[in-house]
C-alpha cells in the first residue's frame, strides 16, 4: 500500500500602518478534532483550519502556495475552560486563543512578587488580545475560562510538498 505525506505550515502575518493598528492578533489553528484525528495530510483531500482575529478585523485575504483556500463560516464559538496560565516574573501572560468575550480567572494558590513577597495581583484583560496583564511583575498560576469566535477555513493540497497558508487581515473593508 502506497501512502504519500504532506506537511501544512500556516503562517500568519499582520501589516500594520497607523499607530493604531499596531496590536491587532490573529491566529491559525488546525484542531485535530476538526479533521477527524487525521495525523498526515493526503493531496486531494479536504482539511479544516481556525483563524481566531482581533475584532477590529474587518476582511481577510488568504492564499496558499499551492492548491486551495478557501472561507467557510465565521464566528465560531470556543469556549475554553479552565486553561492554565502562568505568570513566570513578569507582568504579562498569554492565553492560548484570542478572547472575546467575558474571561474568568482563579488563582491556584499563592501569588508573589518578584522579591518573594505574597500578594493579591490585580489582573486585566482586553477583548481581541490574546495578554493578561498584572500591574507589577508576579509568580502566579491562574485557571482562566473565557470565549474565543473563529472563523473556519478549508484547506486542499493538490501534490506533495509543504504547503503555506497566509492569511492578512485588515481593520478597513
Amino acid at each position: 500500500m502506497a501512502k504519500a505525506y504532506a506537511s501544512l505550515q500556516v503562517v500568519i502575518g499582520t501589516a500594520t500602518g497607523e499607530a493604531s493598528d499596531r496590536n491587532l492578533e490573529m491566529d491559525a489553528v488546525i484542531v485535530d478534532a476538526d479533521n477527524n484525528d487525521v495525523n498526515e495530510y493526503q493531496p486531494g483531500s479536504e482539511y479544516l483550519f481556525r483563524l481566531y482575529k482581533d475584532p477590529r478585523i474587518v476582511s481577510v485575504i488568504s492564499f496558499a502556495n499551492f492548491g486551495s483556500v478557501s472561507y467557510r463560516t465565521s464566528d465560531n464559538v470556543h469556549d475554553v475552560v479552565d486553561e492554565v496560565v502562568v505568570f513566570t516574573g513578569s507582568s504579562t501572560a498569554s492565553l492560548q486563543n484570542i478572547l472575546r468575550g467575558a474571561v474568568t480567572l482563579t488563582r491556584v494558590g499563592l501569588a508573589y512578587t518578584k522579591n518573594g513577597v505574597e500578594l493579591t495581583p490585580t489582573i486585566t484583560s482586553v477583548n481581541g488580545s490574546k495578554t493578561l496583564t498584572s500591574l507589577q511583575d508576579i509568580w502566579a498560576v491562574y485557571l482562566v475560562s473565557y470565549r474565543s469566535l473563529y472563523d473556519q477555513y478549508a484547506f486542499q493540497g493538490n501534490r506533495l510538498g509543504t504547503m503555506l497558508i497566509t492569511c492578512i487581515g485588515d481593520d478597513e473593508a
